[in-house]
């Protein structure tokens, strides 16, 4: 379910999870804990912005454990890959 409040949602290399999150908020009491954090993201949005919703998300305990921590997880290694490909470069 698309939400108009999200713009371009289907650009994102996020659309499939912000298609479920959007689903999952609007069936769960807990998502205002999220929620508008979560709506500010969009597919210019910093990894580390992302990586900060996510973990909020994943203490809401609105997903299973498994999902929340492949969510979080991901981030992480995404972030480090990256500035570990910087590092890398800067010494040649």
């Amino acid at each position: 379910m698309d939400d108009p409040t999200r713009g371009d949602i289907d650009d994102s290399p996020f659309a499939e999870i912000d298609a479920k999150l959007q689903e999952v908020a609007s069936c769960s009491p807990t998502a205002t804990a999220w929620h508008e954090a979560w709506l500010r993201l969009g597919p210019e949005s910093l990894a580390e912005q992302r990586l900060a919703v996510c973990q909020t998300i994943r203490r809401s305990g609105v997903l299973p454990e498994a999902a929340s921590f492949w969510l979080v997880s991901h981030l992480i290694d995404d972030i480090a890959a990256r500035d570990a490909d910087a590092d890398l470069l800067a010494l040649f």
